[in-house]
């Protein structure tokens, strides 16, 4: 699936844990590539200069974090991520720490793996996937598109007015619903591909199931730090992993050009540890 011209972002949504086991929750990959030819252009920097699409999505049940992380290194290999953002919570944590071994069990085989890890990481080997990033405060991508947010809840307020604005504005793109699709038009798709149709049709549904708590006149109401409320009616583990895939995305292409330089070849997507001079 890698092209020259084409980048992969990837949202995590782990449900709450009790401990490393019974992590449920969805991963959603993004497609983007340049409205026009690389070379007609300087630079892409504004979320307008890119088609974006949700291409995939799954969700997992009943997995280990072990089994989290090596169905994560196969999209990887599949794929070739630019960005993987995860929610820390529940099992997110634990999610980081498998990530970032050098073994991985992919498809039922325990093998070899390229670590994937944070920037940040001080523990990290030299050689790993440095693209790994966390929806919190502090991470490298959430303080390059808001810089010293008083708190998490103004953070998730920040989150969904984004993607609300992608959405309004049409800047996302979503297969059409899986039924209306003929069942000769998927009759040849993988399980796996038709799953994914399914779980991007499950999406759009739960981003209308996500609501903001209102007072009794209608306004909006707000907490201490005057951010928006946001609950939802049922499940919303695709719609938050579709939003933390948003959030890789707008965090990669306000880098501008020098996003360019990581994705340019499959080959960088292995790199070395930033310098910390």
């Amino acid at each position: 699936m890698k092209h020259d011209d084409l980048s992969f972002f990837c949202g995590v949504d782990i449900a709450p844990a009790q401990s490393t086991r019974a992590d449920d929750g969805a991963i959603v990959v993004l497609g983007a590539k340049p409205r026009r030819a690389l070379a007609e252009a300087v630079r892409f920097d504004r979320p307008e200069d890119m088609i974006v699409a949700a291409l995939f999505a799954r969700k997992i049940r009943n997995a280990s974090a072990c089994q989290w992380s090596g169905y994560l290194h196969l999209l990887h290999r599949r794929f070739g991520f630019v960005s993987i953002m995860n929610d820390p919570g529940g099992g997110g944590l634990w999610l980081r720490k498998e990530l970032a071994s050098s073994r991985q069990l992919i498809e039922n085989v325990e093998q070899d793996a390229t670590p994937v890890v944070t920037p940040d990481d001080p523990t990290a080997p030299v050689v790993a996937h440095y693209i790994l990033h966390l929806f919190k405060r502090g991470d490298q991508a959430i303080e390059s598109l808001w810089p010293n947010l008083p708190g998490d809840d103004v953070l998730l307020d920040a989150a969904h007015g984004a993607l609300r604005e992608a959405l309004d504005d049409a800047q996302i793109a979503l297969p059409v619903d899986a039924h209306e699709w003929r069942r000769e038009q998927v009759m040849g798709w993988s399980e796996e591909r038709q799953f994914a149709l399914r779980n991007l049709s499950e999406l759009a549904d739960q981003l209308r199931n996500i609501t903001v708590a209102t007072q009794d006149d209608g306004t909006f109401a707000f907490t201490k730090r005057n951010a928006r409320q946001f609950s939802a009616r049922g499940r919303k583990d695709v719609a938050y992993a579709f939003m933390y895939a948003w959030i890789a995305f707008l965090a990669w292409i306000k880098r501008g050009e020098d996003a360019w330089e990581t994705s340019a070849e499959d080959t960088a997507m292995i790199l070395t540890r930033p310098s910390r001079a």
